[in-house]
């Protein structure tokens, strides 16, 4: 994460920035970067910021996500589901299908 900001009373200044469950505080005399690992957070990750005595502030925030194992495996069972569910209706038309066809053709009587 980066911040830039403009003060106009450089003894107080701050912006503080959270995402997730950190927080961090820069200020006219620390560092304009900061990083940090996440939590094994997991969903919906917050991001806020509050400002004192500063008039205009950027922030840059970049979060790599990965992938968990509880998470690959959910896709696989909801994914394998669709897919089976989606499959039995397909095959469920065409013996519909075959069925209509057979009804349609009637019977044929040999020898008359």
């Amino acid at each position: 994460m980066t911040c830039d900001f403009n003060w106009w009373d450089k003894d107080t200044v701050s912006v503080d920035v959270g995402v997730g469950q950190y927080i961090n505080r820069f200020n006219n005399s620390g560092s304009w970067t900061w990083q940090s690992s996440m939590a094994d957070e997991n969903g919906n990750i917050p991001v806020w910021m509050e400002t004192w005595k500063v008039a205009l502030a950027t922030v840059g925030i970049e979060v790599t996500c990965l992938r968990t194992n509880r998470a690959w495996s959910a896709w696989q069972l909801d994914t394998f589901g669709k897919l089976w569910n989606a499959y039995k209706a397909r095959l469920q038309e065409y013996n519909d299908a075959v069925a209509q066809l057979q009804l349609n053709a009637g019977v044929t009587v040999a020898g008359q």
